[in-house]
């Protein structure tokens, strides 16, 4: 799920952006609010902004420094995509403290903002290994690495990732032929991602998180090799 958090001391600023962000996007995701640079860095400390992927951040929140702010939570998560926001074309040169995505002045410009959210979105994407599934006219992006596992119930693909589950109409074949490599069909109705796998047994694998994820008779020869050799390849 995308993530996104908006920081500037002017609430009508912070709404707007959310709307024309709203408006951009026809995806699954969460926005975050701030008018407060102290609160944000607060927040920043908690899990609620892990993994975040954009932050739309004003240069300067009434006595707080949003370059700063931003220099922090890129340090901690690298794959952030900042977008700046100010009124003062001065602070430009100030930005490249961090790796940027784009400025964007104010007032802001419709056609600029849409290049902006393209340019952070395209970034993204490209350093997260994003997956787009489009199923009856809607697009889900999907990050690879959130996916534990993959479970087929008749002709739904039940997408079970770190932070949610996803149904989408799919067949598991359709689905192995667009994954990479670290996905193998372990049985007829399930899709494992052996980046989450802790424990192998003669019928199961056991993830990280407790779950288990069957391995029918049929398949565990092939399955075991392959979990061999990837983990050769990874150590």
């Amino acid at each position: 799920m995308l993530k996104i958090v908006i920081c500037d001391d002017e609430e009508i600023i912070v709404n707007y952006v959310e709307k024309l962000i709203r408006e951009s996007i026809k995806e699954n995701m969460l926005v975050y609010k701030y008018t407060d640079g102290k609160k944000l860095k607060e927040d920043n400390k908690k899990e609620k902004l892990k993994d975040i992927n954009i932050l739309f951040i004003d240069i300067k929140i009434n006595e707080n420094n949003g370059i700063e702010i931003a220099k922090i939570m890129q340090k901690e998560n690298q794959d952030l995509k900042i977008i700046y926001m100010t009124a003062y074309s001065q602070y430009s040169e100030e930005i490249f403290q961090t790796t940027p995505t784009y400025l964007l002045l104010k007032p802001l410009k419709k056609d600029k903002f849409k290049e902006a959210i393209t340019k952070a979105l395209k970034e993204s994407k490209k350093g997260e290994g994003i997956k787009t599934f489009s199923v009856k006219g809607k697009i889900f992006n999907i990050k690879v690495n959130n996916i534990k596992y993959i479970e087929s119930n008749k002709r739904v693909a039940i997408i079970h990732e770190n932070d949610l589950i996803r149904k989408i109409y799919a067949k598991l074949n359709e689905l192995e032929e667009i994954l990479p490599k670290q996905f193998i069909r372990c049985h007829q109705s399930y899709i494992i991602n052996l980046d989450k796998v802790s424990e192998l047994s003669s019928h199961e694998f056991v993830l990280s998180t407790g779950e288990r994820v069957p391995i029918s008779q049929l398949k565990y020869k092939e399955t075991k090799d392959l979990f061999i050799q990837y983990l050769g390849e990874v150590i």
